[in-house]
């Protein structure tokens, strides 16, 4: 029961945690999104271990395993909002660029296609970093 306690608990704290991060992704991309869930999950993991181990190691390591299960579970669904607007941002940001270094005239070629695009590529890729 103690046990079941401290995972309901926990999970709890995580829920109240992550209500705004919540909705925030449902809008947005999230700056320091991992960052900040790595946070939530820490301070949840440390409440339910203060509480859990002080009982029977075998139960606590059981509801444990059912602890970080739910946590994944909503992660999950965090980290698909983030990443469709993840994959967005990326889509708006190669398209600012590519327009940026092509021709706007539409008249003249680019005499290295490839080298534009993993340039563009590589400036997505230090924004993100």
């Amino acid at each position: 029961y103690r046990c079941e306690h401290a995972l309901t608990e926990s999970f709890q704290l995580f829920s109240s945690r992550t209500e705004v991060l919540s909705h925030d992704v449902q809008d947005k991309y999230v700056e320091g999104f991992g960052a900040k869930l790595n946070v939530i999950i820490a301070e949840c993991v440390a409440l339910y271990r203060d509480t859990a181990n002080k009982y029977d190691k075998e139960e606590a390591q059981e509801k444990y395993v059912s602890l970080v299960d739910k946590i994944e579970t909503q992660v999950q669904f965090l980290f698909n909002s983030q990443y469709q607007h993840l994959m967005e941002k990326v889509m708006d940001l190669f398209q600012f660029q590519m327009r940026q270094r092509l021709p706007a005239n539409g008249q003249e070629c680019v005499a290295d296609l490839g080298a534009v695009v993993a340039n563009v590529g590589e400036d997505i890729r230090r924004f993100f970093s």
